[in-house]
């Protein structure tokens, strides 16, 4: 627009106002500007703006509605407003973290100097403790060299802490134990942590027990210094090596000690010595410890062992010793004396218990009674043995010329049927009068045994089949016989007289209600421990005999007296009570034993034990040959008439020539007067005056090699090996029966193959000695 304005714009809506803003705008000498106005061209409010163009009043002018001019201010503004408000929101939040930043290291410092105050505060109470406990503090590098050392040292090893920071350790450990030590501070580099007892050495010189316990310092995952405390020990570990040797003393006792120890809490084993495992059968301490006492006590016992545990804990009373027995482990009753001491510990009462077993100690007091009643048996077996040794040589006198007048009707043959049927009765009867007094002879030890080699197979079988034939039905008869029975020395008739006797007593003990009737027969070895109370018995290989049954048994007052000869259980006829005593002679007579147990109800065993006879065989029995004859002369000499007449007879049938003599004086006196008149002498041994062995001994001394026969009924003072030992031929027992005295004769005369020189020095010289003594040996 031009101003002033042309003449035809002069019309223009709103000129007038434009014209006179824009007026006055110029006069204000403005080029440039803008200004509102609501009326200057049109009735849309506007905005105008001007700029002058040249130097002449030219100036251009733009008008622009309100909305349209500020539309984009509007806009730009809510832009710069919402940046605005954000920046000063973004300004409030920075602002308000800075402060709260600046507050938070404000607090920091404030509390990193109260920590650092309590730091210091704590690091001079560590080393206010450190310096004044009995510990010594120590650090260690991983060279093992000494980085801080606590002031205590000192007084441990006389170094300070000054002079030992920075040396090695192993420079102060004696050496023993610098090994050990070493080792233990390389596992220590490597996490392993554990304390230890060493020594050091001083700066005097004397050794000191110290304990460490130390841990690794680690840093990034490695050990970079070992930190620990030191402990003086030199005394505790003298106190302790001193206690340690006491316990280790008393221990050694405890366990060494025969006796048995327990100690029991609350009725429980909690301790026992190895006398204790080995008197209860323990294998093992698992199977003793932890055991209820009362429950290794034997039943009848118990009671008074509560009494006795109840009244130590409540009185504080030590029992007295006392003996009863317990059950060990495996079951077995073991005999005991114990005593209880009560024993304080921790507030609680504990019973300590010492234990001695006695049950050898029982065995022997046994032992003891039954060698006392063995030794009165055999006393009083020896005494009735006596009696009955006398009693047997009058009855075998008796029996002999019973007997050979019997056998010399019978040899005759001039007697009729009906008188030869009665000389076999008295020659039978006779017969069973000679097994009697062979049985009184074998339960008095004086009875001639015929012994052979023999096997005991054969003999218990005849007996079985005897047995089956006469026992009743109702007893059952069994038996087991070893397939390699051993073969034993023995008299075929006492050893079936043994199995009849003992079988006889077992089928009446089981005659009312019936049983079983067992015979056993095997090999054993005796030992030394199993003949301990039977003296005359010797260790070795023996063949054993059981007899048993299931009958009613024995009272033990019965079984001591089974075998008193005539003691008898048995209604009258049915026993003398002779038949065990037999027995028990006959074993003694073999070199055996004997032994009896029985139950009452259950039953009893007799077991005998016979010498086996080692490396024998049995020879066969030779067939039986005529009788043998001669025509020799005889002197026949013996103190009973009727005997001596007898003897004259019997050899006279014979064939012989015989000269009799019924004292042993006369006797002596017909042989000296003509030494060379006989050929055989037959003495009796037991005569008045001078026995028949000093007459065979005087005989020999004037007429040496000369045949002597000794007869006995029994005798104590000679046998057959002593017989002949001096000489003597052969050595018959009465009563004598012809076949025997025919086969001794001839026996004894062929054997004298050469007759001594009467005039030879010996000869002389004996009948000259004789008369000079002048019987002083008669």
């Amino acid at each position: 627009m031009r101003y002033p304005e042309p003449q035809e714009a002069s019309k223009a809506v709103g000129t007038k106002n434009a014209s006179f803003d824009l007026q006055n705008a110029i006069q204000a000498r403005k080029d440039a500007g803008s200004y509102r106005s609501a009326h200057a061209f049109d009735n849309i409010p506007r905005t105008y703006s001007y700029h002058k163009v040249s130097d002449r009043l030219l100036y251009v002018i733009v008008g622009l509605s309100y909305e349209d001019y500020l539309g984009a201010w509007w806009s730009e503004a809510a832009w710069v407003s919402a940046l605005v408000a954000l920046f000063i929101l973004g300004t409030l939040i920075s602002s308000w973290l800075v402060y709260r930043g600046w507050m938070r290291r404000a607090n920091a410092v404030k509390a990193l100097a109260r920590q650092e105050e309590a730091v210091q505060e704590s690091e001079e109470k560590y080393r206010a403790l450190v310096e004044n406990i009995n510990d010594v503090v120590f650090t260690v590098d991983i060279q093992g060299l000494f980085t801080y050392l606590s002031p205590v040292i000192e007084k441990i090893s006389g170094y300070t802490s000054e002079e030992m920071i920075g040396q090695s350790f192993s420079r102060f450990i004696f050496q023993d134990d610098l090994p050990m030590l070493m080792e233990r501070f390389h596992r220590m580099v490597a996490g392993k942590i554990g304390p230890a007892d060493y020594r050091i050495v001083t700066k005097t010189g004397e050794v000191r027990w110290v304990r460490s316990s130390s841990r690794p310092m680690i840093v990034d995952g490695k050990a970079v210094a070992i930190q620990g405390l030191i402990s003086d020990i030199t005394e505790r570990r003298g106190t302790e090596e001193a206690l340690r040797d006491s316990e280790e003393r008393h221990r050694r006792i405890v366990e060494a000690s025969s006796d048995a120890f327990l100690l029991r809490s609350g009725g429980i084993v909690i301790y026992a010595n190895p006398a204790a495992f080995k008197l209860f059968r323990a294998n093992h301490p698992g199977d003793l410890i932890g055991k209820r006492y009362l429950g290794l006590v034997h039943p009848d016992d118990r009671a008074l062992s509560v009494e006795r545990v109840k009244k130590s804990i409540d009185e504080n009373w030590i029992a007295s010793p006392r003996e009863h027995r317990i059950l060990a482990l495996d079951g077995q009753v073991v005999e005991v004396e114990s005593t209880g001491v009560p024993v304080q510990h921790q507030g609680e009462t504990h019973i300590f218990g010492v234990f001695r077993d006695i049950t050898e100690r029982k065995q022997a007091d046994q032992e003891k009674k039954k060698l006392e009643g063995q030794l009165q048996q055999t006393q009083k077996m020896e005494a009735i043995g006596t009696l009955a040794g006398g009693i047997a040589h009058d009855f075998n006198n008796i029996l002999s010329v019973i007997i050979g007048n019997a056998e010399l009707m019978n040899f005759t043959g001039d007697i009729s049927p009906s008188v030869r049927t009665s000389l076999d009765q008295i020659l039978a009867v006779s017969q069973r009068a000679k097994q009697l007094v062979r049985q009184i002879l074998a339960f008095s030890r004086h009875g001639r045994q015929e012994k052979i080699v023999m096997n005991l197979k054969s003999v218990v079988k005849e007996t079985l089949e005897f047995l089956r034939a006469s026992l009743p039905a109702f007893i059952q008869v069994r038996h087991y016989l070893e397939q390699d029975s051993g073969t034993i020395m023995a008299d075929p008739t006492q050893m079936q007289q043994i199995l009849m006797n003992l079988c006889t007593n077992a089928s009446h003990a089981m005659e009312k209600n019936g049983g079983v009737l067992q015979i056993i027969l095997v090999n054993t070895p005796l030992t030394e421990e199993d003949v301990r109370i039977h003296p005359e018995v010797e260790p070795g290989n023996y063949v054993k005999i059981t007899v048993s049954d299931t009958g009613h048994g024995m009272e033990p007052s019965v079984l001591e007296r089974i075998f008193d000869p005539y003691f008898t259980t048995k209604e009258p006829g049915k026993g003398t009570g002779l038949g065990l005593a037999v027995v028990h002679g006959i074993v003694k007579s073999h070199g055996g034993m004997i032994k009896v147990y029985s139950e009452v109800g259950k039953g009893t065993a007799f077991t005998i034990y016979l010498p086996r006879a080692m490396g024998f065989e049995k020879v066969a029995d030779s067939p039986m040959q005529p009788l043998v004859m001669g025509t020799e002369r005889i002197l026949f000499v013996d103190d009973e008439k009727a005997l001596a007449d007898l003897g004259r007879q019997l050899l006279g049938e014979l064939g012989y020539q015989v000269e009799t003599r019924a004292s042993s004086i006369e006797a002596f006196e017909a042989f000296r007067a003509n030494p060379e008149k006989f050929d055989l002498v037959i003495t009796d041994l037991a005569m008045p005056q001078m026995t028949g062995l000093n007459l065979a001994r005087k005989i020999m001394e004037i007429r040496p090699g000369m045949p002597i026969i000794l007869c006995t009924g029994f005798s104590e003072q000679a046998n057959e090996q002593a017989a002949g030992a001096i000489g003597i031929r052969a050595f018959l027992y009465k009563p004598l029966v012809m076949r025997d005295i025919a086969d001794a004769v001839r026996n004894a005369l062929d054997s004298h193959l050469q007759k001594p020189d009467r005039h030879a020095f010996g000869f002389q010289h004996g009948r000259d000695k004789l008369i000079a003594n002048d019987y002083s040996e008669c």
